[in-house]
């Protein structure tokens, strides 16, 4: 539980306790939810993580209350009520020390009674590990004894039901051994498996059958048998003397029978005997019976009943249960102590789907069209999509204590909640914008449930035991059942059949009633203990049960067939449930309602009513419109950067968006509102500015400039603002038009001041300070002239803070930051009180950070804490409220707080003060004993008269500065000292006649030090004394030199931007930490902590004297320095040659996934938005697409004819697919197959190679060129979402030299930001820091530079971990790649200096890299308002031109046509594709390939025919020459040995020229690999260019000596025997061979 959570959880239950004691309890509190989640808490606590299998399960009902009145007391140590007294439950145990607990906490092995006694006297298990409630299983296991011998195996080795003769409790055991209820005895249906309960019933049969005879030894004998002088009856009782009486059939209505008494009348099935013994009636089985005898209606025949069901539904083979003729599963949503699970009634699946450690769930609500979740908890409403592991999100907060009851109403999009705690029924909006009470007062309202086609709710009271109803919009309250209901806990709406069932706590019964209340029918054979909340579909009731800890189903006709659908060891709740039938169509009157805030559904015409959030707005004359109470409060909540306007909200949750129009801010100091002007004032210390918002016309103006305001407070009577310089003063100046004019000094020499405030009607000044150094604070009271100031409070204060005026009872209430305090106390002085002491639980030891006062209410923030808190200004009653904040906690501290859209309260004077600015030519102020007082600006001094103002002249022993008039003393030798003191300068310049100007600054060390003192301080006496002991009101040296009058005023001369260090002689100014001094010895420079990248994972903001780390869009911060996902965890994914695995974000690597589709995949991407996994395949030349569906996964080609596709990168944004295409003269011919595509430039000489990065758009499938070049290759390439960069490595083929490029995403902007590259392997992005990362698979490296090209460096790491890399991801502060030589994964910190590099080993070999696609925050739709003709791309121009297609030089939002394939020479039907103006491409069709799509399949056969032809010509020459020479040797030489001659010396190859294909090359023979690679490199003819055109063989042969690792390259280079160059003219036989 998060410190957040437990404030808020501590408030709520003081809040709980007030309104307990309040209510008198005058009702049994055993039905209490708070108390029955109290035990779930304890024993939470009590709770260990060793074996989670032995959970203590809470047994019994939750906490009682008691009905008598003792004194309760509510112990905040335990978190649970006790009670001194008599218990007067049945379910609490009385401890010896009085207090009442209960029972499931005795013998549990820890005491709660605080004298122990609950533990005394108790058995103790022989295992030690089960308590004495628990039974343990041979498999130890501890489950609830009561599940001991119930028929179900628990335990799950079935030691639960070995040696069980009988059923626990009032049940039956069958043969089987399962358990069944003792009422479904006997009763006609088969329960158990075998039968046995229907079994021995003769005696029970002939009771309900009519016209049998019951014998008296117990059998049941039909009337046919009866007087047949056969002995039936085991005691012969059916045959007897009277059974010579004959039956006269007149004497009956109906059947008569002979008996051994004489002849007895009988009646047939559906009639009853009168009273007169021989007239037989009809039985109106529909209205008589004790139950209900049909699932929806009834209607009743002659002799019995006519069953019927609602529309929709059907009829069932019994001939009363009704089921819905739609099929599929129902499901129910659960509510348990750790939060939600989900359970299909088919069983095909059980899950928790919503998992909460702290806060239980209680009410709970689903909306079928958005398939959302709603639950309760203490004090919040929250929301989450039904899919397993659901985010929550909160829905409301504020207002809410308990939600017992939630109901939702899909069709008006409204939530229905029921509060005990307040007593009360609200609807709310879904998404908590806006809640209004519809009905209070009320007595314990619990379970509520909606009827939406007759537009009523329903809803149980269990204080004064009713079932009440009203329209869904608060009228017509009525009262449904009152008679026989105690506690009825839950209930539910048997829409079709028109009814309403409940089920009661304290009697537990089961009941139904008509909609109207009659008809009242019993359950009778509803086995229930507890229950909480029930729901039902079709014939059937589902509830939770407190004491069971289960949910439980029976027959909704009379509570038969009972069974157990879930069982566990925690406490159930809230239940929904659901199926797709439910969903009927609805006409919804509020979709056309033009409601400006709610439109809740209504029982009377038109069908629905408006309503507005209760507390603050109110309907108009209108009745459709809402408009603000003189009540609504609004906020302004400032954090570092922005201003947020928030209006608190009664219940529900406050309207909170940050404030327009909103001026550019980085460090906000204060901010103050002029109602009289409808302003706000802010303060930029950042930027040293105050801006003024005028809210009527949205307009920003600056009103002052480089001034630096700590802190404001604005006179908004006499239009003057105050503010808080860094020099330590309080200035003055007139607000007049647009600027603040006239600055002031009030009060000057502050000791260390905090805060200003101002009483306008009053005529004072409030300033605060404290001393740590002396360990001093004041609050100080002055005139608004600076005059007659006087300690209003000195005592008990640490830190006084945030000084607030209540301008309505004239108190000063301010905040103690140390002593985490808020006070507040009158003028003169007195009735000080402690609104917040710091023994106070409401703010959990949290200081106080701001606070701001209205007529009746005061808010406050917290430390730490996004919320503002507000309580009752009347100490009697604080009646305490809480409003989270949402703002993202990257932006700082809550720091100010100010009212929004006040009225003062009205000045009593005849004449306002200072109007007509007072007749003073400068500034117009107050003081406390008269309304005007003039001032002067800084410059100017006031005149006699007291209204003008004059130039200021400086006195005798004073200098006044040339340019900014100031006066600074002539005492110790100020001028020409080497140290400027004005502010201009002036005294160290020609002004002051200065002949020999020094520049350089001295410091106190250099000064002061003389002698054998060094840096200390030297006194007149020759003592050493600390410099720090000089000038700090003590003295220290032994002749006093080291204090003196000079030392109070001799820094305000110095003005010091932060701080001053004083001596006797001079004044030094010093930096506080996070600042650097200027070299003009006063102004302190910010350092720039942010240049070191390592101090933040993701980004680095720069703020005044320090940083902060900040986070991408979708990130949150983790700590001070890291960030993570909101949306998850990160994960990599690593390819191998048959499939995929991942890897979590603890690096720790799932199984292996079999992905066929993969094996000749070139590269891959994953699309985040759908999850679907793309892929390049080089062997097809597609790109493809893999997704999953329900028949499993499915393979779609997304783009066809792809010339050997690569690397890829996706824009999810705009559904873009970044895919690297290459085009080589012999790949045409590559297996003798058709590559469907080939390159060709215009009017020049083919020099073979042509690689592209292509655009495609994946939902039209349309491509573009982004990025082309004849002389290299493109590697990688990767995207930078945030600023819309594409950034790829390149090759020059021939050269040990690469490339790092970037664009913008269009193409637009592209440059070269890195040439320390030799061969790039992969590139990553890092969008938090704008780098580039690579690696380099010559030099065995991983690099970086920015996207500027600048700050190269290199991540530490080893060669050996770079030895055959595979990918290159970034993931958090580490930069990762695999290792494909030692199967490893390789993690090594962005900056190289911060640590060492981690290895993981991998399950298999590595062949492709992929991390998480960065969590997608807001689109930055740039292509919003462009106007792009053909594809849009984000940054440069956002337009993407398609192929044969070229961007318009004259508007790059357009697109002009290519004129490049006019003229084109491809052949046979193939495609020309323009790339550029001067570069073109065919497309070959099937069957086609070549340069020009020249060749044919058919000329390749003949061709290879002719080729084997000439081959086997040459072997056979071969094989004849050999056998010659063979003879030869044989005759002249026959025994001399062979010697083998060295590979090296042996060394060659063979070509030969085939006229049809152009020059054939096989491997060599006999040719080592460096040897082949030197020949080869004298072959090539290099022209002088920086990147010289290369040949696909040199590229195997580049591949073969770096070990990349590439399976097609391996394929490539074991065919080369069938690899050509498709020319005729180029050869790489060297010239004259």
């Amino acid at each position: 539980m998060t410190s957040c959570d437990l404030l808020q959880r501590l408030l709520l239950q003081a809040v709980v306790l007030t309104v307990v004691v309040c209510m008198g309890r005058d009702y049994h509190d055993s039905n209490d939810i708070t108390d029955a989640l109290k035990h779930l808490e304890q024993h939470r606590n009590k709770s260990t993580d060793a074996d989670a299998m032995n959970r203590r399960e809470v047994r019994g009902q939750e906490d009682v209350s008691v009905t008598t009145t003792t004194t309760n007391i509510y112990s905040t140590a335990r978190g649970s009520f006790t009670y001194r007294g008599v218990c007067s439950s049945i379910f609490l145990f009385l401890c010896d020390s009085g207090e009442c607990i209960t029972k499931n906490f005795v013998c549990d092995e820890s005491n709660d009674c605080s004298d122990g006694s609950d533990e005394k006297n108790c058995q103790k298990t022989t295992g030690g590990k089960c308590s004495s409630y628990q039974f343990m299983c041979k498999n130890r296991r501890c489950i609830p004894r009561k599940w001991r011998c119930d028929g179900e195996d628990d335990c799950k080795d079935n030691s639960d039901e070995v040696d069980c003769d009988k059923c626990l409790g009032d049940k039956f055991r069958c043969k089987s051994g399962r358990c069944i209820a003792n009422d479904t005895l006997c009763d006609g249906d088969v329960n158990c498996e075998d039968g046995d309960d229907e079994a021995d019933c003769e005696k029970a049969h002939c009771l309900s059958i009519p016209g049998h005879y019951q014998c008296q030894s117990g059998e049941c004998v039909p009337p046919g048998k009866v007087c047949d002088n056969v002995m039936d009856c085991l005691d012969k009782s059916d045959e007897g003397k009277a059974c010579a009486t004959t039956c006269e059939a007149s004497n009956c209505t109906q059947e008569c029978f002979r008996t051994p008494k004489g002849p007895h009348c009988s009646c047939r099935q559906g009639y009853y005997m009168e009273r007169d013994q021989v007239t037989c009636s009809d039985v109106d089985e529909c209205a008589w019976s004790e139950k209900l005898v049909c699932d929806h209606y009834c209607k009743n025949t002659k002799g019995g009943f006519q069953c019927s069901c609602h529309d929709k539904y059907i009829l069932q083979t019994d001939n009363v249960t009704c089921k819905h003729q739609q099929s599929g599963s129902a499901f129910l949503l659960i509510a348990q102590d750790n939060g939600i699970r989900q359970l299909f009634l088919d069983d095909s699946r059980n899950v928790q789907i919503v998992h909460s450690e702290n806060a239980s769930t209680i009410g709970l609500g689903y909306d079928p069209i958005t398939r959302t979740m709603f639950w309760s908890a203490f004090g919040v409403v929250l929301k989450a999509e039904v899919v397993p592991n659901a985010v929550s999100h909160s829905v409301l907060r504020d207002g809410i204590i308990v939600a017992e009851g939630l109901a939702v109403d899909w069709t008006g999009r409204n939530l229905y909640l029921t509060d005990p705690k307040i007593k009360h029924i609200i609807v709310c909006k879904m998404d908590g914008s806006s809640c209004y009470q519809l009905l209070r007062d009320l007595g314990h309202p619990r379970a509520i449930q909606l009827d939406m086609l007759n537009r009523y709710m329903y809803w149980s009271d269990v204080k004064d035991g009713t079932i009440r109803k009203a329209g869904m919009d608060g009228t017509n309250h009525d009262v449904v059942v009152m008679n026989g209901v105690v506690w009825p806990n839950a209930m539910a709406l048997d829409l079709p059949a028109g009814r309403l069932y409940w089920l009661d706590a304290n009697t537990d019964q089961a009941f139904s009633v008509k909609l109207d209340g009659t008809e009242q029918k019993s359950l009778q054979h509803a086995v229930i203990h507890h229950p909480f909340a029930m729901v039902l579909w079709e014939d059937r009731l589902y509830w939770t049960d407190w004491s069971e800890k289960v949910i439980s189903s029976c027959v909704k006709r009379d509570g038969r067939h009972g069974k157990t659908v879930l069982k566990g060891f925690t406490m159930y709740f809230g239940l929904v449930l659901f199926h797709p039938a439910m969903m009927e169509d609805i006409s919804n009157p509020c979709q056309y309602s033009n409601c400006s805030h709610m439109c809740l559904l209504s029982p009377h015409p038109p069908g629905y009513a408006c309503a507005c959030p209760s507390g603050i707005m109110e309907l108009s004359l209108d009745r459709h419109t809402c408009v603000d109470t003189p009540a609504r409060v609004y906020l302004i909540v400032s954090s570092l950067k922005k201003l947020y306007l928030l209006s608190p909200h009664k219940f529900g949750r406050a309207d909170q968006h940050v404030l327009e129009p909103h001026p550019d801010i980085k460090d906000i100091g204060d901010v103050e509102y002029s109602p009289e002007q409808d302003m706000v004032l802010v303060s930029d210390q950042w930027y040293s500015k105050v801006y003024a918002i005028y809210m009527e016309t949205a307009r920003v103006i600056t009103l002052m400039q480089n001034t630096v305001v700590r802190r404001m407070a604005l006179d908004w009577l006499r239009n003057n603002l105050y503010w808080l310089s860094a020099n330590h003063e309080v200035l003055v100046g007139k607000i007049k038009e647009d600027e603040v004019t006239f600055h002031s000094v009030v009060i000057a020499n502050l000791q260390s001041p905090l805060d200003i405030a101002v009483a306008p009607l009053l005529g004072y000044l409030f300033v605060s300070g404290a001393s740590s150094r002396l360990k001093t604070a004041y609050i100080k009271q002055c005139g608004l002239d600076g005059s007659q100031c006087t300690t209003l409070v000195s005592e008990g204060i640490e830190k006084p803070i945030s000084l607030t005026m209540d301008h309505w009872h004239n108190y000063l209430y301010w905040c103690d930051y140390m002593l985490m305090t808020m006070e507040r106390i009158k003028m003169d002085g007195t009735n000080r009180v402690a609104i917040i002491d710091s023994n106070s639980r409401v703010v959990g030891r949290k200081s106080v950070k701001s606070l701001m006062v209205t007529d009746d209410r005061i808010y406050f923030t917290l430390e730490g804490k996004l919320a503002v808190y507000a309580i009752s200004n009347d100490t009697s009653n604080p009646d305490l409220q809480m409003v989270k904040l949402d703002i993202d906690p990257q932006e700082g501290e809550i720091l100010r707080l100010n009212r929004l859209k006040w009225k003062p309260p009205s000045y009593q004077g005849s004449q306002k003060p200072c109007f007509n600015n007072g007749g003073c030519s400068d500034i117009c102020v107050g003081n406390a004993s008269q309304d005007e007082v003039c001032l002067c600006g800084l410059s100017s001094q006031l005149e006699e008269n007291g209204k003008t103002c004059k130039k200021r002249k400086c006195g005798d022993h004073m200098y006044e500065c040339a340019d900014s008039s100031e006066c600074i003393s002539l005492a110790w030798k100020w001028i020409c000292d080497g140290e400027a003191d004005c502010i201009d300068g002036a005294d160290e310049g020609m002004a002051a006649n200065c002949t020999n100007i020094i520049t350089t600054t001295l410091t106190p060390s250099s000064a002061e030090s003389g002698g054998s003192c060094g840096e200390d301080f030297t006194c007149e006496d020759g003592t050493c004394l600390p410099i720090i002991k000089v000038c700090d009101e003590y003295k220290d040296c032994p002749d006093g030199s080291d204090e003196q009058q000079s030392c109070e005023s001799i820094c305000r001369a110095k003005r010091c931007e932060q701080n001053c260090m004083a001596t006797p002689r001079k004044a030094f100014c010093t930096c506080s930490e996070g600042y650097h001094l200027a070299s003009d010895g006063r102004t302190c420079l910010d350092d720039l902590e942010c240049k070191d990248e390592s101090r933040c994972s993701q980004m680095c903001e720069e703020r005044p004297g320090g940083y902060i780390c900040t986070c991408l869009p979708g990130y949150q911060r983790a700590s001070y320095s890291t960030c993570k996902r909101i949306d998850g965890e990160d994960w990599l994914v690593v390819r191998w040659e048959e499939g995929i695995f991942n890897i979590t974000h603890l690096y720790h690597h799932d199984s292996l996934s079999v992905v066929p589709e993969l094996a000749d995949a070139a590269s891959f991407t994953v699309d985040p938005v759908t999850g679907n996994l793309l892929f390049s395949d080089g062997e097809r030349n597609v790109v493809a697409m893999i997704a999953e569906s329900p028949e499993g996964k499915m393979e779609e080609t997304i783009l066809w004819k792809k010339n050997n596709p690569g690397p890829m990168c996706f824009d999810p944004w705009r559904r873009n697919l970044y895919v690297v295409e290459t085009f080589k003269r012999n790949s045409e011919m590559l297996d003798k197959r058709s590559i469907e595509g080939s390159w060709s430039e215009k009017n020049s000489e083919d020099i073979g190679l042509w690689s592209t990065v292509m655009a495609c758009n994946l939902d039209d499938k349309n491509c573009g060129v982004i990025y082309g070049s004849n002389n290299s290759v493109v590697h990688s390439v990767a995207v930078a979402l945030t600023e819309g960069r594409l950034l790829f490595c390149t090759k020059f083929w021939g050269l040990e030299q690469g490339l790092i490029m970037t664009s913008f995403l269009d193409g637009t902007g592209m440059r070269e930001i890195g040439r320390k590259v030799v061969w790039c392997g992969s590139v990553a992005v890092d969008e938090a820091k704008r780098r580039v990362y690579w690696t380099d698979l010559v030099l065995n490296t991983v690099e970086s530079v920015t996207w500027e090209g600048e700050s190269h460096h290199h991540v530490n790491g080893y060669q050996n971990q770079m030895w055959r890399s595979v990918g290159l991801v970034v993931v958090g502060r580490n930069i990762v790649w695999a290792n494909a030589e030692n199967q490893m994964l390789i993690l090594c910190p962005k900056v190289s200096f911060r640590g060492d590099c981690s290895r993981i080993l991998l399950p298999v070999v590595p062949r492709e890299l992929f991390a998480a696609p960065m969590s997608l925050g807001p689109e930055k739709d740039q292509c919003k308002n462009v106007n792009c003709s053909q594809m849009c791309a984000s940054g440069g121009s956002c337009n993407i031109c398609q192929v044969n297609y070229q961007r318009s030089s004259s508007d790059p939002r357009k697109c002009t046509k290519l004129n490049t394939c006019d003229n084109n020479d491809c052949e046979g039907g193939s495609k020309c594709e323009a790339h550029t103006s001067d570069k073109y491409i065919c497309r070959c069709p099937e069957g086609r390939y070549g340069l020009r799509c020249e060749f044919t399949s058919s000329s390749t056969q003949s061709s290879a025919s002719v080729s084997a032809a000439v081959v086997v010509v040459v072997v056979l020459l071969i094989l004849l020459i050999l056998v010659l020479v063979y003879i030869y040797w044989w005759k002249q030489r026959p025994f001399t040995i062979w010697k083998r001659r060295s590979h090296g010396a042996a060394a060659q190859g063979y070509h030969f020229v085939n006229p049809a294909f152009g020059v054939m090359h096989d491997q060599p023979i006999l040719e080592d690999e460096e040897s082949s690679r030197n020949s080869m490199l004298t072959q090539v003819h290099v022209p002088p260019s920086s990147a010289p055109p290369s040949t696909p063989m040199l590229q195997k042969q580049e591949e073969q000596q770096h070990g990349i690792n590439n399976h097609k390259n391996r394929k490539e280079i074991q065919t080369q025997e069938e690899t050509a160059l498709a020319s005729t003219t180029d050869s790489l036989l060297p010239q004259g061979s």
